[in-house]
């Protein structure tokens, strides 16, 4: 009997080995997810894979999951079941498709993937339970998706101002700060003052920035992870999430805040004061002590130390975004200190000197004026070697040149005898131009400061005189070749300077008047021409017109001059120095010429037109008809001023004027440490200025009635200046 029953046993165990072989085994479920818990979306159609072996299609009646704990009581105990129908196209023997057409509820439950082969009357269990969660949100967040995307465009602009303002802040120094505030125009100064009382806390600031910025980038990253998820249902792989997370925060974050702040970083910083010391309270908890120790390991400021190279370069980098005028002018002054006067200096045979013998006739002035020099070293006899005093060609100007003057006597009587200034060739250049400019009396007796030095060259047994050095040579080497008024290069190397009408005058015959009795002849001129008065011309100006004009003088014996022919229009103005012009009445009577035969109405058309056009009025057409012809007998002397020459000597005084104002507000604004912007004002005063000095002493009513009496057009305006707006 025990036998019969161990035979029937070993005859199922037999059949039963033979059935599972050829029947299929379900080993593994995937539906694509790496996660634990399998995530569908809610009454949505889902695919799953089962791996396993011999899983062909046509062997398996149906495939469902069932919330049961057992596949038989799935239908016994009437729990959900779920039918899964198989994928031909992509199954085959180790892998078995199968989809759910119409998907789970939501729910949250662990499912047993029950088949049922084809040749079997029950259900087989697979021995795999699949945890689906069935949700509308695969993937938890703690906000809703617009909330998330708010928070997260928040929490970038937050880490993008962090990343910034440590920037714009720290960017510049508390040095640069001051210089800004104190010498920078009035926009940057008012930003610089606001930025200075929160950069004086500089590691405070630090702590404050860093640990903000590293709150807000932890936050969000883990909510761009989370959303990232979200939007992807849960398919984005590690690297690429984590890729994506870092290129929008470094982007965003760092690199477009730190470029923006870069250029704009003091207004952005002004403006950001209140959020920055709302910031810095806000974590003072955290970031006040942190910074107490810094400030006590490194210092509360960083110290810049700037030697002289490190100053040289930072000077030669800005001039190189400067005009190439302005970068040579740096470079230059940089370099001054290590030049000496050797590099710098005429050498002595090719300065023009002259010698105590030397006679002062109209010849020498001649020479002394074309080499335009306005000190001229002394040598003592023959020896050009020892120079003994420094002639200033100003002092020359009241000296009667008539007579045979030797330069020794206008030493003397100038008193220009004193020590001459000598240096030493291998001296530095800028402690010279200390000297010269005033800044060191030590070397004169009673404060005489030379602009002129001679220099020496010192060997072990002697010295020699190797050439002169002065204050524009000096300058030159930092400006370079400068010119002067007239436009004509001031060096002293050999060479003439043309001033045409300087040297016609020295050229033409003597003047029979001293410098006296000529200031006395001009002043009378003043008085008996009012015109030039009303042009507002004075002494100097006077001088600087009959130099441009042509003198006439005879001083022999011949028949009477003709200075005008009656009927015969002129362009000039007689002014008689000496000598008496008159003219012949019916009967043949001399009868002395006044202003108003000599062309005295001329200087009266010139007044009122200048009056409303200003000098850059067309003179042309300007002339005027001698009623009488006027005569000069020997001797006489006399000049014809020309309506050009009065032109041209209203326009030198203007330009003169205009280059002493400039030159005074130079040195105002140098010794007030004013900014560029006061010029502004400046211009302002001048133009009071030259509306005063050339305010004319009648009215508007008289101006008119004199356009009218010499057929002039009358202009309708009320200024009295001879330089308007327009041509100001």
């Amino acid at each position: 009997m025990v036998a019969l029953k161990l035979y029937f046993m070993l005859i199922y165990l037999a059949f039963t080995f033979m059935g599972l072989s050829v029947m299929g085994k379900v080993v593994g479920v995937r539906r694509g997810s790496v996660h634990d818990v399998e995530t569908v979306k809610p009454n949505a159609k889902f695919t799953m894979t089962l791996f396993g072996a011999n899983l062909w299609p046509s062997r398996y009646e149906s495939i469902w999951l069932t919330d049961a704990d057992h596949c038989v009581d799935s239908f016994r105990m009437k729990k959900a079941v779920y039918y899964l129908n198989v994928v031909d196209e992509f199954s085959y023997e180790n892998a078995l498709v199968v989809e759910q057409k119409d998907g789970i509820p939501e729910d949250n439950h662990f499912y047993l993937l029950c088949v049922k082969p084809s040749s079997y009357n029950k259900a087989t269990s697979s021995n795999i339970r699949v945890k689906l969660l069935a949700s509308r949100s695969p993937y938890w967040m703690p906000f809703s998706l617009q909330a998330m995307v708010l928070i997260i465009l928040l929490m970038l602009i937050m880490s993008a101002l962090f990343s910034g303002l440590n920037l714009s802040f720290t960017s510049v120094a508390i040095s640069e700060l001051n210089i800004i505030s104190r010498v920078g125009d009035a926009y940057k100064s008012r930003l610089a003052k606001n930025i200075i009382p929160v950069r004086k806390h500089l590691n405070w600031l630090i702590c404050t920035f860093t640990t903000a910025n590293a709150i807000i980038n932890c936050g969000l990253s883990l909510l761009l992870e989370n959303f990232l998820e979200y939007i992807s249902d849960g398919r984005l792989p590690f690297l690429p999430l984590t890729l994506v997370t870092c290129i929008i925060t470094v982007i965003f974050g760092e690199l477009l805040p730190l470029a923006i702040c870069n250029r704009r970083g003091l207004q952005i910083a002004s403006k950001t004061c209140y959020v920055t010391w709302f910031t810095m309270i806000v974590l003072s908890p955290v970031a006040w002590p942190i910074s107490k120790i810094l400030d006590i390991v490194l210092g509360s400021q960083g110290c810049e130390v700037y030697d002289r190279s490190k100053i040289e370069f930072l000077i030669l980098e800005a001039a190189r975004t400067s005009s190439a005028v302005f970068s040579e002018i740096l470079k230059n002054a940089i370099n001054l200190p290590r030049i000496r006067v050797g590099n710098v200096m005429t050498q002595i045979d090719e300065a023009f000197l002259l010698s105590t013998t030397d006679t002062l006739d109209n010849k020498l002035i001649l020479s002394i004026v074309e080499k335009g020099y306005s000190r001229i070293p002394v040598y003592e006899g023959s020896k050009r070697s020892k120079v003994i005093a420094v002639l200033n060609v100003k002092d020359l100007i009241t000296t009667d040149f008539n007579k045979s003057i030797i330069v020794i006597d206008i030493l003397k009587k100038l008193n220009y005898l004193k020590q001459v200034r000598f240096v030493c060739e291998e001296m530095q250049v800028k402690p010279l131009l200390n000297e010269m400019e005033g800044q060191n009396f030590a070397f004169e007796p009673k404060g005489y400061i030379s602009h002129l030095a001679m220099v020496m060259k010192y060997d072990s047994k002697s010295y020699s005189l190797v050439g002169l050095i002065t204050l524009d040579d000096i300058i030159e080497e930092i400006f370079g070749e400068m010119k002067d008024e007239l436009f004509q290069w001031t060096n002293r190397r050999i060479g003439l300077h043309r001033d045409h009408a300087t040297f016609d005058w020295l050229r033409s015959e003597p003047n029979p008047l001293s410098p006296l009795q000529e200031i006395y002849r001009i002043q009378e001129t003043l008085d008996n021409y009012p015109g030039f008065k009303e042009l507002s011309f004075n002494i100097h100006t006077m001088r600087r017109l009959f130099n441009l004009c042509q003198t006439h003088s005879s001083f022999g014996r011949m028949k009477k001059f003709t200075v005008y022919k009656q009927g015969y229009p002129s362009r000039s103005v007689a002014v008689m120095l000496t000598g008496e012009a008159f003219y012949e009445d019916m009967t043949g009577v001399r009868v002395a010429a006044t202003p108003h035969e000599l062309g005295v109405e001329l200087i009266e058309q010139i007044y009122l037109l200048c009056l409303h056009k200003g000098t850059s009025v067309d003179l042309n057409n300007l002339y005027f008809t001698p009623l009488r012809t006027v005569y000069v007998e020997p001797p006489f002397y006399y000049i014809k001023i020309t309506v050009r020459a009065v032109l041209e000597a209203m326009q030198i005084t203007e330009v003169n004027e205009y280059r002493r104002e400039v030159s005074e507000a130079r040195s105002m604004k140098e010794m007030s440490n004013a900014q560029f912007s006061d010029l502004s004002s400046f211009g302002r005063k001048k133009k009071q200025r030259t509306n005063s000095t050339q305010s004319m002493s009648a009215s508007s009513t008289e101006d008119t009635a004199k356009c009218k009496s010499h057929g002039l057009p009358v202009y309708m305006s009320t200024t009295r200046s001879l330089t308007p707006e327009a041509t100001s």
